[in-house]
């Protein structure tokens, strides 16, 4: 294994700002960050954002709905999400339909 050469503390941008790294917090993961592209308008969310909950074994549920505030916030302009587990691509509705998501698993632990 190698060390990485290069690392970032925070959001970063990539390709003359063609590509934008986002961590804005806690969320699935610890360390999940999103991708955004903006000339595209994608948004590369991996396991923050998909059409289920999954498994939230290692999410810090206190903090994911202020992540995706945080991400609503930004304002982007996204026509689409990928997400990394069962359908790849959505719509930007799916930031709203995650949060009502863990809004409900925090009402009803499930």
């Amino acid at each position: 294994m190698v060390l990485p050469t290069k690392t970032y503390g925070a959001d970063f941008t990539l390709e003359n700002g063609d590509i934008r790294g986002l961590y804005l917090g806690p969320s699935h993961n610890v360390d999940d960050i999103f991708v955004y592209f903006p000339k595209q308008k994608v948004l590369y969310a991996g396991s923050i954002l998909k059409e289920h909950l999954g498994n939230l074994a290692f999410a810090n549920l206190e903090e994911y709905p202020k992540t995706l505030e945080k991400l609503r916030q930004l304002h982007l302009e996204i026509d689409k999400i990928i997400s990394g587990h069962w359908s790849a691509v959505h719509g930007s509705g799916l930031i709203d339909e995650y949060l009502v998501m863990l809004k409900k698993h925090s009402e009803t632990g499930h």
